[in-house]
């Protein structure tokens, strides 16, 4: 394995799962694994998946999703039946070692997550999902903000090239005044 894709792979480890401290100290990751193929036009209820994997969904909120899949296509998260975020599954995701690949698709209103939770597959999406990571905090977890400045946890990859893929900012209201690496898988450094 090259450096180029050790890097990739240590930052897209650290993608999948966003570690909220403070004010989201209840955040669970699921996953459940789909097996489906899916083609443009097609829905895919998020909501509906986690009841069958034996979630009450009515105790959660909407973080984000990440997708494991083959194929290609665009596709958007849509919450309240609003489009929340949208990606393409082999620009904006990340290769997995077994070649599928990974793309997160973020609910940039979590605490508004009423409503269906669903994947829409745009005009040429042709895949097939494997598993679905779903990210959410538990309602009756919430805890108020911590005084002074809340610290995040944010996991982020990169494709061939050492480019940054993965984006993540702040909630409304607040700004990052501060960042820095806590974990380094690759060779290459890690700049900011």
């Amino acid at each position: 394995m090259g450096r180029v894709s050790k890097f990739s792979l240590s930052l897209a480890m650290l993608l999948s799962a966003i570690a909220f401290s403070g004010a989201f100290a209840g955040a669970e990751q699921i996953n459940i694994r789909i097996n489906q193929q899916y083609r443009g036009g097609d829905m895919m209820g998020i909501r509906r998946e986690m009841e069958r994997a034996g979630y009450n969904t009515q105790d959660y909120d909407l973080q984000s999703v990440t997708i494991v899949a083959d194929g290609a296509g665009a596709v958007d998260l849509l919450v309240n039946r609003q489009v929340e975020d949208r990606g393409r599954l082999r620009e904006d995701g990340y290769r997995n070692r077994d070649g599928t690949f990974s793309l997160s698709l973020r609910n940039s209103r979590p605490r508004q997550s009423e409503g269906p939770w669903q994947l829409g597959f745009l005009n040429r999406a042709n895949m097939n999902i494997h598993w679905l990571v779903v990210d959410v905090v538990r309602r009756g977890d919430r805890r108020p903000p911590p005084r002074g400045d809340r610290v995040y946890s944010v996991r982020l990859d990169s494709l061939a090239g050492g480019r940054l893929n993965g984006v993540w900012s702040a909630p409304d209201g607040e700004q990052i005044v501060d960042m820095r690496l806590v974990n380094q898988h690759s060779n290459d450094a890690c700049v900011r």
